[in-house]
């Protein structure tokens, strides 16, 4: 690799911080998310996701992966985060989704080791869940609790278990591949474009 402004491969967020500076990109409060050219994408190593400098802007370079719903619609994955981004019963990590046709914030956590993602909107009240950013878990660890009246969920189904929610938490269909946690685009849950 060459020297940094030669034109070599650059991490994700070192290249968003340097896009900033000239304009061509932002990166999000926690640093994790980032909007280049127009394309907002996680925070991820070289490996699935990188950046090519040139002279006036920093360019995605990705390969989209696409497959056929059960419901005869495409169904894209979007890279979400790294998987060590998430820790069991930790912070979660946010990104924005389109549900419905409306901008809404969606969020993926960790729990007994698998991960899971919901749109961030409890289902008594469409407010958002997170007492602070980020923080979705209880005080013990085990129930995802929204902050506004205090409905707790069950971090594996999103199925409220207390409080006056009305049903389960909206749920986005994620994997992990290869140390990279991916979320699936849905007929009502789609990619908020900028």
């Amino acid at each position: 690799m060459g020297a940094r402004g030669s034109g070599e491969w650059l991490p994700y967020s070192w290249a968003a911080t340097r896009a900033t500076a000239h304009g061509h990109g932002r990166t999000g409060a926690n640093g994790r998310m980032g909007v280049v050219a127009g394309h907002r994408v996680g925070r991820l190593g070289v490996a699935t996701l990188a950046w090519r400098q040139t002279r006036y802007a920093y360019h995605m370079v990705a390969t989209p992966h696409k497959a056929d719903g059960p419901d005869g619609h495409d169904e894209a994955w979007h890279v979400l985060c790294r998987s060590s981004d998430l820790s069991d019963g930790g912070d979660a990590v946010s990104f924005d989704v389109r549900y419905r046709g409306v901008a809404c914030r969606a969020f993926a956590i960790r729990f007994h080791g698998q991960v899971y993602a919901y749109l961030n909107r409890c289902s008594h009240v469409a407010l958002e869940l997170d007492w602070m950013p980020n923080r979705f878990f209880d005080v013990t660890g085990q129930w995802l609790v929204c902050a506004a009246h205090g409905a707790l969920f069950d971090p594996r189904s999103g199925r409220c278990v207390g409080g006056p929610g009305r049903g389960p938490l909206v749920t986005i269909g994620v994997r992990e591949d290869g140390g990279v946690v991916w979320w699936r685009s849905q007929v009502d849950v789609q990619p908020l474009l900028f």
